[in-house]
Formats: structure tokens, C-alpha cells, sequence
């Protein structure tokens, strides 16, 4: 029968805890004085608690120098095991006390993606997942997923990332932004308007450069000249640069 499932169960032949305490504390510290200090009591009550222990034993526990204890054999045999078996029992106090954590997922991705796409959906991704606390890692520069830096990365690329597991989420387009207010309808007036820059990373695979979108659109060569960027108009982020739209902007 299991002694769980059964109503008859023996009675555990153990000691009071009281003293079984006072034992361990007095053993740690092999001083009566701090041992009280350990569990708010007095000295006297450390003694009287050891003393009654070993009575029940029927042997000593210490050996009472001059202004000294040191354990016996079978003493120190006792803390040991005490020691382990309290060290189990707080153990599983802390775990009953302690909040039970949501699972946390760390996410990489460059700011743009953060800023532009992301963002606008944590809000919905909290309804959807409320036991999941994301941390999110907004930086261009490349973590080391193999040593924990982040769970998942989102990042722009060819996706031929060896040691990974890759899943596409979307392809990427690029298009010229500007501000309605400039009136822009044809591209004969881009000339007209200061273009803004934006520094791409070292590793971008094809960054949306001006001279590569004027190529690909197939925009007359006369207007490749107007793609030098301007002193204070080149920004390294590309957020920033869509943040300043009364010139035109070449982003994804």
C-alpha cells in the first residue's frame, strides 16, 4: 500500500525542532553566543536546546573546551545531515514564496524594424501572449545567439546563417518618401529638392542607396548627379532620416 494513500502512517521518531535548530546553529558557528544571535534567542536557551538533544540521544554532540565547542564524531555526523536536510526544506520554502516568473524571450533587431514595425505591435503581441515577458534588444550591431546574448534575432540578409534556424518574414522594398507639402508629383522635379542620406551598415546586403534606386528605375542619368549627399543631410539611422521629410528620403 502507499503510504500516501494509506491512513496508517508511523509516527517519525525525530526530536524537537526546536532543538534540532539550535543544534545546527550552535554547529555552524561552534559557538553557543552566535548561534543565539542567529535565532533572536539567548545563549542560556541555545545550551538548555542542545543540552535536552543530547539527552534524547543519549550522547554528547560537543565537546565543551575553554571558551570553545568542537563536535564529536557522532555530532558532526548529525550537522551534516542536518545541514543538508534544512538546506532542502528552505529550499522549498523559497520556491512556495517566490512568484512564479513568466518565460522570457530576449529579441534582437536592428532600430528601424524596433521602431517602424515592432513597436506599433506590442501592444498586441501582450494580448495575445500575457505569460510571455519580451525583452527587446533594439542595436545594428550583431549578437552572439550561440552564447545567449538573445533568443531570437531579426535581422536583414540572405539568411544563409550556418548553425541557425532561418525563417523569412518578409521581403524588403524601397521606395522614395517624401513630404506632401513639397508638391512632388514627377520625377522631373526631384533635381529640385535636397535628398537625404542614410549610412547603412557594413554588413547590409543591398543597402537603398540613391544611385541603385535612380539605376533601377531606370531615371535618366542627369538626375544620378543630384544623389551626392549634402553637408548635413547623411544620417546614420534610418529612422532619423524619416524623421526629416521636407527633403526627399530614398528608406524601405
Amino acid at each position: 500500500m502507499n503510504e500516501i494513500g494509506s491512513s496508517i502512517r508511523a509516527a517519525r521518531q525525530l526530536p524537537p525542532l526546536l532543538s534540532l535548530r539550535a543544534f545546527e546553529a550552535a554547529a555552524a558557528h561552534l559557538s553557543f553566543q552566535r548561534a543565539a544571535l542567529e535565532l533572536s534567542v539567548t545563549p542560556s536557551a541555545i545550551s538548555h536546546q542542545v543540552r535536552a538533544l543530547e539527552d534524547t540521544l543519549g550522547q554528547p554532540l560537543f565537546r565543551r573546551l575553554t571558551r570553545q565547542l568542537a563536535l564529536t564524531p557522532a555530532g558532526q555526523r548529525l550537522f551534516d545531515d542536518l545541514r543538508m536536510g534544512f538546506d532542502v526544506l528552505e529550499a522549498g520554502i523559497d520556491k512556495l514564496r517566490r512568484p512564479t516568473k513568466s518565460p522570457q524571450v530576449t529579441l534582437t533587431t536592428n532600430t528601424a524594424f524596433a521602431a517602424r514595425w515592432l513597436l506599433p505591435r506590442m501592444a498586441a503581441f501582450r494580448e495575445a501572449c500575457p505569460g510571455i515577458e519580451l525583452r527587446l534588444h533594439a542595436s545594428d550591431t550583431l549578437v552572439d545567439l550561440a552564447r545567449g546574448d538573445a533568443d531570437i534575432a531579426v535581422r536583414s540578409g540572405s539568411g544563409n546563417w550556418p548553425g541557425l534556424t532561418v525563417r523569412e518574414l518578409m521581403p524588403e522594398r524601397y521606395a522614395p518618401m517624401c513630404s506632401p507639402m513639397l508638391g512632388l508629383k514627377r520625377m522631373a522635379d526631384l533635381p529640385k529638392h535636397q535628398l537625404i542620406h542614410c549610412s547603412w551598415q557594413p554588413q547590409a546586403l543591398a543597402p537603398a542607396l540613391w544611385p541603385r534606386w535612380f539605376k533601377e528605375a531606370g531615371i535618366a542619368q542627369r538626375h544620378v548627379r543630384t544623389a551626392k549627399a549634402p553637408s548635413g543631410l547623411s544620417f546614420s539611422d534610418e529612422t532619423h532620416a524619416m524623421l526629416d521629410l521636407a527633403p526627399v528620403s530614398c528608406s524601405s
